[in-house]
């Protein structure tokens, strides 16, 4: 495995072409900034650079287009070229043969936004940023509670908007002529957020969650920061934290 700009591992006589020579089945993985061709492929890069070229950092934030970093693209990068090696090894196990992998973290970037990129490219309009005080869907949001911390919701569906309005404290919004349907509510969203943000604040995260807790018929979820992980019960459960 080797992440070197294009061009060092050969001056090293370490590049695929020259570890074949001692060993036709090696699987030689390779992670660069930009792919292994093109007239940037030797550029210099980091996750950053790499976010910004793909288009991430523009996939969330305010109308002003203010760039918003995401810091994934090492984590994605390495998730695909750990997929590249497991499937070599399999090939190789199959077919006897080695081969060489390639991933970057533009290519990872812009396969991590497969869907919206094909969307955009096939209507010739950019993909709509997300922007929380004009989401496309009101229930597809996250809310500041009155203790600072933040709910988020993800309910796609015409069903959810009663059950959600009822636990919530606000069942007067049901049959509000503004917002009694999907597309009103889209045309109406703005003011229809305000709204939900000035309720959220009237109680804390922890009275939301007492309210929203083993209600089946809202998908819901305490928006966490990084210390809240390790005394997470869940996570702790599954072990995807461990003390060592």
């Amino acid at each position: 495995v080797e992440n070197f700009r294009k061009g060092v591992v050969e001056r090293l006589s370490l590049g695929y072409e020259d570890l074949i020579k001692h060993n036709e089945n090696i699987i030689y993985a390779s992670a660069s900034g930009y792919g292994p061709k093109g007239p940037d492929a030797g550029k210099p890069a980091f996750a950053l650079t790499a976010e910004a070229r793909s288009g991430a950092l523009w996939w969330i934030g305010p109308p002003d287009d203010t760039p918003h970093q995401l810091d994934i693209a090492d984590q994605s990068a390495a998730v695909m070229l750990s997929y590249g090696i497991l499937g070599a090894i399999v090939a190789r196990e199959r077919f006897g043969f080695g081969q060489k992998v390639d991933v970057s973290h533009l290519g990872s970037m812009v396969w991590a936004r497969g869907m919206q990129n094909q969307i955009s490219l096939l209507v010739e309009k950019e993909y709509q940023r997300f922007d929380r005080t004009q989401p496309g869907n009101v229930l597809w949001n996250y809310y500041r509670c009155g203790d600072g911390r933040w709910i988020a919701f993800s309910m796609g569906q015409e069903r959810y908007w009663l059950p959600f309005c009822s636990v919530v404290g606000r069942p007067d919004l049901i049959d509000d002529s503004r917002f009694n349907t999907m597309e009103r509510r889209y045309e109406n969203r703005r003011e229809l957020v305000e709204l939900l943000d000035a309720h959220f604040l009237t109680r804390t995260s922890a009275e939301w969650e007492e309210s929203l807790r083993g209600n089946s018929d809202i998908i819901w979820e305490r928006v966490q920061r990084n210390l809240d992980l390790p005394s997470d019960p869940q996570v702790v459960a599954n072990d995807y934290i461990v003390q060592y």
